[in-house]
């Protein structure tokens, strides 16, 4: 018997792209609450179930739509697994509700505009760490871009040719990419 295979939307593909660019940032953000496996599991139960609402429902069309909706859908199914923990022993229960207490990060796991900010300050982090392994030169670049230089001014105080700067800022883009295509797979 045949099956129908199912073509994708464009809300299906954008459900994809944001539950992969949330996955790192959201399983570090509550591996408090459960192990990595667990959380793995939680959020691509979370990930279907939004797949599957897709389907019903029009009006989840944007992405900032999508990511609260799988924020939602991935605290719900964390609650569930604590609850179904708690039926079993005392011990497995206490476990399940423990809170690293050195861990500032997850204070604002329950607050949308919290949850916001970590996002925004792991992808800082994850930006920082990259930049750090970049050469001197590639940050050198980077930074007068960032403070509005033309290449012309950089050369002029750095001393490097036209051709200098435009290599090293191609070399230091692509080494950021490739930085972030490995925080993405991960």
């Amino acid at each position: 018997m045949p099956t129908a295979t199912r073509q994708p939307t464009r809300t299906s593909e954008l459900i994809a792209r944001e539950a992969l660019a949330l996955r790192t940032t959201l399983i570090r953000a509550y591996r408090s609450s459960a192990s990595r496996e667990d959380l793995e599991d939680l959020y691509s139960q979370a990930v279907l179930e939004l797949l599957a609402r897709a389907e019903r429902d029009p009006t989840l069309t944007s992405p900032d739509h999508i990511r609260r909706a799988l924020r939602q859908k991935f605290e719900s199914r964390i609650l569930d697994h604590h609850r179904a923990v708690a039926g079993r022993s005392p011990a497995t229960h206490a476990r399940a509700r423990t809170r690293p207490l050195d861990d500032a990060l997850n204070q604002h796991v329950g607050d949308p505009d919290g949850l916001d900010q970590l996002v925004a300050r792991e992808t800082l982090r994850e930006l920082a760490a990259a930049i750090r392994e970049l050469t001197r030169d590639q940050q050198l670049v980077l930074a007068s871009q960032l403070n509005g230089e033309t290449p012309r001014e950089c050369c002029a105080h750095t001393g490097w040719t036209i051709d200098k700067y435009r290599k090293t800022a191609q070399r230091a883009r692509a080494r950021l990419r490739a930085h972030n295509s490995a925080a993405l797979s991960r």
